[in-house]
């Protein structure tokens, strides 16, 4: 078994576990690695069409646990890169995948404020002149 499916095993398997972002960028640069070799290295390939292409759709497909999104929209254009060395046309809905998948973080939430100056109607054992 190959380096790269032990990777692609280990995402598989793992793809639920909450991974800080120090854990996510370490991942990332996995694949960065992968795809810089294979993809982009002038070096003759030693298998026949060996590519990270299917090392990019996995980490695609991951959960935003996995790989955030700004790690996701880095790997789509590495994956469209190399459809497009391919000869392959890139599809557009991959990238409204991301976008729409996109969790809803603190930034997204609403916060609420009180004022002190509001009865909130609860009992604070506060004591009645």
């Amino acid at each position: 078994m190959s380096n790269m499916a032990k990777f692609k095993k280990f995402i598989h398997k793992n793809q639920q576990e909450e991974l800080t972002e120090r854990d996510r960028s370490k991942l990332f640069s996995i694949v960065e690695a992968y795809f810089t070799q294979l993809d982009r290295s002038n070096e003759p390939k030693t298998e026949e069409n060996q590519t990270s292409r299917t090392l990019l759709e996995d980490a695609l497909a991951m959960p935003f646990s996995m790989f955030g999104q700004k790690h996701k929209k880095t790997i789509l254009k590495w994956y469209e890169e190399v459809l497009e060395k391919n000869g392959e046309k890139p599809s557009n809905e991959l990238s409204k995948g991301i976008e729409q998948d996109k969790p809803k973080g603190k930034s997204n939430q609403k916060k609420k404020w009180y004022s002190s100056d509001e009865d909130d109607g609860l009992d604070y054992g506060e004591e009645e002149e």
